[in-house]
């Protein structure tokens, strides 16, 4: 069985850095490969390392290794092999089946879009085990080829809005890349939980669901199961490893402008668990405050949360995820909160329908939205924009703005900066209330006695004497009053009593 070993993914990428350029003016990658057997490493290389332009796997396959007997043995590569070269070159990963190899370890993908994936599939094919390097490492990995990688991502615009168009084929699309084993089963669980369907998990016909569902699809003569973009995005192990534009961006800026950072998160994972971590980034940064309103404690957020987990849903939900090098991005200020999410309204969505909230609702996703429906992250499919909008004003805040920037929606979310105890929600948080029914049992002083607990917290004997100018058995029996209804108790004793609002 295959263990990781991180020591020898770490010399394939310092091998990668000595990859030799080409004498012409394209960027190509920098690829390091590394092959062991019986848990000894036979031999190292890079691209272009005996010869320009030679790719690694072959020159250590083929010129370093040519007499050598690598069967079942393990290759580690930086970057996903290829699967076609020009005549009379044989491609990489045909080289790696030929000679046997029992297991390959990818750092990456390939970036490019036309190629993607189809190196592993073609591996995975012809039997040979794939296994990916940890997350760590791959981003060590991009940051070597940087510049390869970018040639390859799409870069949002806003003067061209038809690049910015999406078809909702894309969650069908099926990634060569993953197999059933990069799915979370406790994943599935939970959606099956949802919808209340009893199939065993794993089982065929689990996974013939899932085909319907088109969370799979089935491949090839040998029928092999691959995982859809929203079968990932929903249930993946690790989405960003096959998707990379799956991640959010969360940064909290001191002031009100994106210059000094105080917290910063990339968040990873599968749409739910995306969501939710998000919301805990919120909480976090959000500022609150305690406010006394009658003879209720109550406490005042900063925001409305659900209105920012809900533009985070729109956001993950409805994105283009054919822009595969923009993210989801949350930026928090000192006044406000935006949410960006790249691509521009699917048609015939249009800013102006949406700020005037008369629009008819449509997904760019509808697969991924339906299941996360199912799971009770969408109160109401295409009402979010509305609910934000009321949630806002129902806090006491202006509603929400909602515009483009650079190819991204943007969603911001004006707060009340250092005014916060100005604004009234219209569903406060109460943290502490006393029923009206107790209050009606007790007279004007000892109901100013609650209100001075509610405010100061505590109050002995003499405190009570002074401020309500009473006599000291006056208060004893205003005490003795509220402790009988269940409103206060005592603290302490002899000088030091004092009393405090009975928490229930």
């Amino acid at each position: 069985m295959y263990t990781p070993d991180t020591k020898i993914m770490k010399l394939a990428i310092e091998a990668a850095k000595k990859s030799r350029p080409e004498s012409d003016n394209r960027i190509h990658p920098k690829v390091g490969v590394v092959i062991v057997k019986n848990g000894n490493i036979l031999e190292t290389g890079c691209r272009g390392e005996l010869c320009a332009g030679e790719h690694a796997e072959y020159t250590v396959l083929e010129r370093k290794l040519k007499d050598r007997d690598l069967t079942g043995s393990i290759l580690y590569t930086t970057l996903e092999p290829c699967t076609t070269r020009k005549h009379p070159k044989i491609p990489c990963a045909k080289w790696i089946v030929k000679r046997r190899i029992h297991t390959v370890v990818i750092g990456i993908l390939d970036p490019n879009p036309e190629i993607r994936g189809k190196g592993i599939l073609f591996l995975r094919d012809n039997d040979v085990l794939v296994e990916h390097f940890p997350a760590k490492l791959q981003l060590k990995v991009e940051e070597t080829n940087k510049d390869f990688i970018e040639q390859f991502r799409k870069k949002p615009s806003m003067d061209d809005e038809s690049l910015m168009e999406s078809s909702s084929n894309y969650e069908k699309k099926p990634i060569y890349a993953a197999s059933i084993d990069d799915l979370s089963l406790e994943s599935i669980k939970f959606y099956l939980d949802c919808i209340d369907l009893k199939i065993e998990v794993p089982s065929e016909e689990l996974w013939q669901f899932f085909v319907k569902k088109s969370f799979l699809i089935i491949y090839g003569e040998k029928r092999m199961l691959i995982p859809t973009s929203a079968g990932l995005l929903l249930f993946g192990k690790d989405p960003e490893t096959f998707l990379v534009q799956t991640k959010i961006k969360a940064d909290y800026f001191r002031g009100v402008e994106s210059v000094e950072t105080i917290d910063h998160l990339d968040i990873k994972g599968t749409l739910p668990k995306v969501i939710d971590e998000t919301t805990k980034f919120f909480f976090r940064n959000m500022k609150s405050a305690m406010r006394i309103e009658g003879f209720s404690r109550v406490e005042i957020d900063e925001y409305p949360t659900e209105a920012l987990r809900e533009a985070i849903r729109n956001a993950m939900i409805h994105r283009d995820y054919v822009i595969e090098g923009a993210t989801v991005m949350i930026k928090m200020f000192r006044d406000r909160v935006i949410v960006e999410s790249p691509g521009l309204l699917p048609r015939p969505l249009t800013l102006e329908r949406i700020r005037s909230l008369n629009y008819k609702p449509i997904s760019r996703n509808p697969i991924i939205a339906r299941a996360m429906f199912d799971m009770g992250f969408i109160e109401e499919r295409g009402g979010g924009i509305k609910r934000m909008h009321d949630l806002m004003l129902n806090h006491g805040l202006k509603k929400p703005d909602f515009n483009y920037d650079s190819g991204y929606f943007t969603v911001t979310f004006y707060g009340p900066g250092e005014k916060i105890l100005d604004i009234h929600p219209k569903e406060a948080n109460v943290v502490y209330a006393i029923e009206p029914a107790k209050l009606t049992l007790l007279n004007d002083r000892q109901k100013g006695i609650l209100r001075y607990l509610l405010e100061h917290g505590r109050i002995a004997s003499e405190e009570c004497t002074k401020y309500f100018n009473i006599t000291r058995d006056t208060a004893n029996r205003d005490f003795k009053k509220l402790i009988k209804e269940g409103l206060i108790e005592k603290k302490g004793s002899g000088r030091a009593t004092y009393y405090v609002l009975k928490e229930r």
